[in-house]
């Protein structure tokens, strides 16, 4: 076997190594999900047996009418998860970008000490700022306000 051949099949077999572990990262993150709409697909005394079954013996598309049936405000709860998650990442990207661009491009005074307290406040653990954030959102008056999930993590490091 010459050194061109076996170059090719070292290349070959670390690239199926990396595939394999790819494709195993991609089963693991996907589970969750296929695992939420099987249940969602299942009797009620089938979703409690012991041990549990990874397919529903028959398909029960009726309990989503009944999730709109006993809760008229699902569609409600919905929206506001979407226009939230959609608004705050526009938002945090906007920012993000405007950021990477001032750090990366321009020259100012501060440069450095700014670029590290940024990466500081990512050290800090998010439960920290739970009582000073719900705070400012009680001083703003923004309770049970769009504004209140909106904006403190528009503008996060994260």
């Amino acid at each position: 076997m010459n050194s061109r051949a076996k170059i090719s099949l070292r290349n070959m077999l670390a690239s199926f190594g990396s595939h394999a572990a790819l494709a195993l990262g991609s089963i693991i993150m996907l589970l969750p999900f296929y695992w939420m709409t099987n249940t969602g697909l299942k009797s009620y005394e089938e979703t409690l047996k012991f041990p549990a079954t990874w397919f529903p013996s028959a398909l029960h598309w009726e309990n989503f009418s009944t999730v709109f049936q006993l809760d008229p405000m699902w569609g409600r709860y919905f929206f506001n998860s979407f226009y939230i998650s959609i608004v705050t990442v526009v938002c945090e990207v906007i920012f993000a970008v405007l950021a990477a661009y001032a750090f990366s491009r321009m020259e100012f005074i501060g440069k450095n000490i700014v670029f590290f307290l940024f990466l500081a406040t990512m050290m800090v653990p998010g439960e920290v700022l739970l009582v000073p954030n719900y705070q400012t959102i009680k001083t703003l008056g923004w309770i049970n306000r769009y504004a209140a999930q909106i904006v403190p993590w528009s503008v996060s490091v994260f």
